[in-house]
This record gives structure tokens, C-alpha cells and sequence, in this order.
């Protein structure tokens, strides 16, 4: 067969055409797949984000919440302290009335 022969170089020609489709085709196809993986790897940041943002605002909220049941305490606590000192101080004056009026009291 003559190698300059007119079916050789059409032959060639259309091998050529076709394997440049197939070079186009897989470099659009390998650009795709980067843009895909690009966009599934930022889906699933923001995702994991998103979970991340939910937990720290329920953290914040049972930080307060623990927070003020601890202020609360504490105000009860001074609270009910108050109310044994005063008390105490009106069972001082009682005693202290009853043994200036001469009147015995058992306690």
C-alpha cells in the first residue's frame, strides 16, 4: 500500500478528528469532576458547619441556663440567711423583753 495514497490520509484524518473529540471530552469531564469535587468538599464544610454553629448557640444557652440557677441558689441561699438572722434577732429582743419584764421564758 502507497502511504501518500488518498484513503490512507482520509483515514488518518478522521482518526485524528476523533481522538481530538476524545481529548476535549475528557479534559471537559476531568474539569467537571474537579468543579463537582470542589462543590461536594464546600457542601460538606458548610454542612458540618452549620452543626457546628447549632451546637455552640445550645451551649451558649445551657451556659446561661446553668448560670442562672447558680445565681439563683446563691440569692437563696443569702435569702433564707436573712431570714435566720432576722429571726434570731426578733427571739433576742423577745428574750431580751421577757427578762426586763421579769417574765421567764423557756426556750
Amino acid at each position: 500500500m502507497r502511504s501518500d495514497s488518498y484513503g490512507v490520509s482520509s483515514a488518518l484524518r478522521t482518526w485524528y478528528e476523533v481522538y481530538t473529540i476524545y481529548q476535549n471530552r475528557r479534559a471537559f469531564a476531568i474539569q467537571r469532576h474537579l468543579a463537582r469535587v470542589q462543590y461536594d468538599a464546600l457542601l460538606k464544610w458548610r454542612i458540618q458547619l452549620r452543626a457546628k454553629l447549632k451546637l455552640l448557640k445550645q451551649a451558649r444557652f445551657a451556659e446561661k441556663f446553668f448560670l442562672q440557677r447558680r445565681i439563683l441558689k446563691v440569692w437563696k441561699a443569702k435569702f433564707e440567711e436573712r431570714q435566720r438572722l432576722k429571726k434570731l434577732k426578733e427571739l433576742e429582743t423577745r428574750r431580751l423583753r421577757a427578762f426586763m419584764t421579769g417574765k421567764s421564758m423557756h426556750l
